[in-house]
Formats: structure tokens, C-alpha cells, sequence
């Protein structure tokens, strides 16, 4: 039976417990606001931990951050 949950927050906290307890291996899906998560395996679960820890920092005003891109010397000699 899955988890209900009405913000990316509060999902990415329960979430967090679950990795910390293990619990994530006796439970198999989360819900948030009508939306479904379903997972069955430690990868899948970490795709979607990844969303929501995405999801939540939006929901709080912080941008998730996407790594940085630096310029290359091309085919400069």
C-alpha cells in the first residue's frame, strides 16, 4: 500500500528515513497528490528519489542543480 503524501518535501523527508531504516525494501510504491511512484528495485528507487529531491528543491525556491558546463579549446592549436 502506498505511502499518500501532499508535498515533494515532506516525500523527500519520509524518503530519506526510508533509506536511512531500509524500510524502502518492505515498501514498493509512494503516492503524492493522486500521482503514483512504484518501484522494484534499489535503482528504480534511486530514479525516483532523484525526481522528488529535484521536485522538493523547486517546491522550496531553490533551483536543483545541474552540473556546469565549461567551454572547450575546440580546435584551437
Amino acid at each position: 500500500m502506498a505511502r499518500i503524501f501532499i508535498s515533494y518535501r515532506e516525500l523527500l523527508l519520509q524518503m530519506q528515513d526510508d533509506l536511512a531504516s531500509g524500510a524502502w525494501r518492505t515498501l514498493s510504491s509512494y503516492s503524492l497528490n493522486g500521482r503514483s511512484f512504484t518501484y522494484r528495485s534499489f535503482a528504480e528507487w534511486q530514479k525516483i528519489f532523484e525526481f522528488v529531491r529535484e521536485e522538493a528543491a523547486i517546491e522550496t525556491g531553490r533551483a536543483p542543480y545541474r552540473g556546469r558546463m565549461f567551454a572547450g579549446q575546440g580546435a584551437r592549436r
